[in-house]
C-alpha cells in the first residue's frame, strides 16, 4: 500500500531523561523548498549547534525547520554560580538606556537580571563531559 503525502508541515516533541540529565525536543516543521533551521538551544550548549544541525539534515531533506532543545541537568543549586561580570554589564547596559530615555534613579530588578543569559553559570554549563553525554543520548 502507498500512502500519499499531502503535507510537509508537522510537529513533534520528546522528552529524554538519562542518568541526571533531562533534555527535551520540539520540532515543528513547515513546507519549503530548502532545508532551513531556525534553532533555540539552551544557554552553554551552543557549542553542538552544528552537530543537532548535522543529525537533523540527516534525517530531514527539505523544509523551514524551528526546533527548541532544552537541557537541564537536575541538581542541587550547589552547581550555581551568578557571573558578576555579565550582571554588571546588563545593570549598566540597562541603566544608561534608562537615562537616556529620561529616566532617573533607575534600579534594574536582579530577580530578573538573573533569567538573562549568561547570568547564572551551571557546573554542568562549564563541563565538557557534560555536554558530550547530551550528544549521545540520541542513540
Amino acid at each position: 500500500m502507498v500512502s500519499m503525502l499531502y503535507s510537509m508541515t508537522g510537529f513533534g516533541s520528546a522528552i529524554c531523561k538519562e542518568r541526571n540529565i533531562s533534555v527535551s525536543v520540539e520540532l515543528k516543521a513547515v513546507n519549503n523548498r530548502y532545508f532551513k533551521l531556525s534553532l533555540k538551544l539552551t544557554d552553554g550548549y551552543n557549542a553542538l549547534e552544528q552537530r543537532i544541525e548535522s543529525l537533523l539534515r540527516s534525517v530531514i531533506e527539505r523544509g523551514t525547520i524551528n526546533a527548541h532543545i532544552r537541557i537541564v541537568g537536575e541538581r542541587d543549586d550547589a552547581g550555581h554560580q551568578i557571573n558578576t561580570a555579565v550582571l554588571q554589564s546588563y545593570i549598566k547596559q540597562l541603566s544608561d538606556a534608562a537615562t537616556a530615555l529620561g529616566f532617573t534613579n533607575y534600579t534594574p530588578p536582579l530577580d530578573r537580571l538573573v533569567t538573562l543569559p549568561g547570568v547564572v553559570i551551571t557546573d554542568m554549563e562549564t563541563s565538557e563531559a557534560e555536554k558530550e553525554k547530551v550528544c549521545t543520548l540520541h542513540k
